[in-house]
């Protein structure tokens, strides 16, 4: 096997990472868990968004780069 080059390793718990209550229309709460104020990656940020039923994500932007949504069923 060939030489791997180290690279960097971020492990984090189901809480970890910085958490806002958000406010209407969201009313939930985002976790930002990695992003590049807490990490080497400027290009690469990931995080968690809860929301309530009938919640809905406001409009905004992101300082940089793309923003990718990844949805799962809902609890009601």
């Amino acid at each position: 096997m060939g030489d791997f080059a180290k690279g960097v390793v971020i492990a984090l718990g189901p809480e970890d990472g910085e958490s806002f209550w958000q406010p209407l229309p969201s009313t939930g709460y985002v976790i930002n868990k990695i992003s590049p104020y807490n990490s080497p990656y400027d290009a690469f940020s990931t995080g968690l968004q809860v929301l309530e039923p009938g919640a809905h994500i406001r409009r905004h932007a992101h300082e940089r780069r793309q923003n990718r949504q990844y949805r799962t069923g809902c609890i009601a």
